[in-house]
């Protein structure tokens, strides 16, 4: 079925992975690292490759119908899409761009994972990949990103030298999607290996020319064809030859390649998973161009920071605007780092991704966290600021909800203003509009009218929620 597959696999294993291939995987979750969660609804058994990824033991589980889901205490992915990250390492102050990043899986792990001062630029070439993307950046309550809809080598010719880490979850055949039905066996076909092939090596190139000498960069496919995988590696060293070295991570040997060191596989009927490929490899040396950003001279922008602190700061707002959007977003809450105003929308920006994109100057290029808008002749806040943690935004009024309240407001109900358990957390705040809060943790916003709560959950984020969660714990 997968040529050279016989030399990646003993052929005692090769009915047992067939077989595997067709059906559906165990079930996985990565928790929110930046929330300490001592209990989920539903029992749950360790990723043995990433920390902080579990599988759902009980297959009858939905876990995507679970209030903590709606308030972001977990991702929902496949536990092969945890082994990239492994392989990036991401530290605080890191400089990252997830250059293929939708649906999101993995840039929601990165942003959670980044400190005020790291940088994660978010790229996706689609247009139509993009909502996801920026949905679920969304829910993690960070603003330490930005979105870029680019391709790779546009991109590379404004960030060339630019990123200490890269990550690139290249487009490719998608054989591990055959069982689920996201792909048909065509993704077999040597000449449909050989195009996927040819079209990551030319975005392959773009990430080794954006990379930074020293960093590091991860490649990762959902594939098991050899030539989109060690193939890749070795068309590196010789495209750009000298100037990688392979990195060995000694805990990771159980699935280390049989094809080529610092290359690593997850099988279907091995791993509880769909299967994959990822390699990490660090830079040595310099890359053929070495133009970019680096030029501008960093130092001299890194301390270009507006004093903003406990303000709003304007930049080309309209000054015959019917609504003044900075005194509106004053009412809503308390921005510790403050926000920009540009035009119709606000958006706000921790420390690095601040910087960042003040070396570009223009910054059509990328999205940063888009707080509010002004949709018609109304002012709305958006669901990224409804997810916000307190480093940067907190409001003057929140709603406590019971469980029932949550239930209501994540199937797109409006709460009446009688409704058992909703509360409002001071009473001395002013305005209409309120955030709800489940336990402790954002959920979305309401809207005050005379005997009720509207409901302003974004369609997209509705949900069907269980019945009678179990509030079981981790494994």
């Amino acid at each position: 079925m997968i040529p050279g597959l016989e030399n990646l696999l003993p052929a005692c294993e090769l009915p047992d992975f067939q077989s595997a291939l067709l059906r559906f995987s165990d079930r996985c979750m990565r928790l929110r690292i930046d929330r300490a969660l001592d209990r989920i609804p539903f029992d749950t058994e360790c990723v043995p490759w990433y920390r902080g990824g579990y599988w759902i033991v009980d297959p009858n589980v939905r876990p995507g119908g679970e209030l903590s889901f709606a308030v972001a205490d977990y991702y929902i992915q496949d536990a092969a899409s945890l082994l990239p990250l492994r392989l990036l390492d991401v530290q605080p102050e890191d400089r990252i761009c997830d250059l293929c990043a939708s649906p999101g899986g993995k840039a929601t792990a990165i942003a959670e994972q980044l400190g005020a001062e790291g940088v994660l630029i978010a790229n996706e070439a689609i247009q139509s990949r993009m909502d996801v993307l920026r949905h679920n950046l969304a829910r993690t309550g960070r603003a330490n990103y930005a979105t870029c809809r680019s391709d790779p080598e546009l991109l590379e010719l404004r960030c060339t030298n630019l990123f200490n880490k890269i990550l690139v979850d290249v487009p490719c055949s998608g054989q591990t999607l055959v069982g689920p039905g996201k792909h048909d066996e065509s993704a077999f076909r040597p000449q449909h290996i050989e195009h996927c092939s040819l079209r990551a090596r030319r975005i392959i190139g773009s990430a080794a020319r954006m990379l930074t000498p020293g960093g590091i960069l991860v490649m990762s496919t959902c594939t098991f064809a050899v030539e989109e995988n060690e193939s890749q590696i070795e068309w590196l060293h010789q495209e750009f030859p000298g100037i990688w070295k392979p990195i060995i991570i000694p805990e990771l040997s159980r699935w280390q390649s049989p094809v080529r060191e610092g290359c690593y596989r997850l099988w279907p009927h091995r791993d509880r998973c769909r299967g994959g490929f990822a390699a990490a490899l660090r830079k040595i040396g310099e890359t053929d161009r070495a133009v970019g950003l680096d030029s501008l001279h960093e130092n001299e922008v890194r301390d270009h920071r507006t004093a903003r602190k406990g303000t709003g700061h304007s930049a080309s707002r309209k000054k015959d605007s019917p609504l003044d959007m900075e005194l509106w977003l004053k009412e809503l809450g308390t921005w510790p780092i403050g926000y920009h105003v540009r035009g119709q929308s606000a958006n706000v920006e921790e420390p690095g991704i601040e910087r960042f994109l003040e070396m570009f100057g223009d910054r059509k290029l990328f999205q940063s966290s888009m707080v509010a808008v002004l949709a018609g002749k109304h002012l709305e806040p958006t669901h990224a600021l409804a997810m916000a943690n307190a480093t940067w935004f907190v409001p003057h009024r929140e709603l406590l909800l019971t469980d029932a309240d949550a239930t209501a407001f994540m199937t797109g109900q409006s709460l009446g203003k009688g409704a058992t358990g909703v509360a409002s957390r001071s009473e001395t705040s002013t305005g209409s509009w309120a955030r709800g809060v489940w336990q402790d943790k954002p959920i979305g916003w309401l809207k005050e009218s005379s005997n009720r709560w509207n409901n302003h959950l974004p369609a997209w984020a509705r949900m069907t929620i269980n019945v009678s969660p179990t509030g079981r714990g981790l494994a």
